[in-house]
């Protein structure tokens, strides 16, 4: 009897756990970029397609399927940790400055973007 109690628990808990996600996976949230630009999506969705979306082109040759790691941009509040398919593409100084590939970033909560100009390298901001 204790066992299945132990049992109905654990299954409870796993689907209130799936259940948390996909709600918190729907949310609204909201994209900003530094240069004054901001724009509301679901929560789950891709940076790469969100920003496309909005008239915010990055650099790719693979269309944001995170092959070529040219749609590099710094999430500056609410990106999360970068992931392990992001981490062979930047420096460990790149990565506490929070670079990211948008492409394999999912927009969990509002974000801070800044959008650098790829043909001056990281320094120089586009307009």
């Amino acid at each position: 009897m204790t066992l299945i109690l132990i049992l109905a628990v654990v299954v409870l808990s796993v689907v209130a756990l799936v259940w948390l996600r996909r709600c918190s996976g729907s949310a609204k949230v909201r994209i900003t970029t530094t240069d004054g630009r901001s724009f509301g999506t679901q929560g789950g969705s891709n940076l790469f397609l969100e920003l496309r979306k909005a008239g915010i082109d990055l650099p790719s040759t693979c269309g944001g399927q995170g092959s070529c790691a040219q749609c590099r941009c710094r999430v500056l509040r609410g990106g999360g940790r970068i992931t392990e398919q992001e981490r062979p593409y930047f420096s460990q100084e790149e990565i506490k400055a929070r670079w990211r590939l948008a492409c394999r970033l999912t927009v969990q909560r509002s974000l801070l973007v800044e959008i650098q100009d790829s043909a001056n390298g990281h320094g120089k901001r586009r307009a």
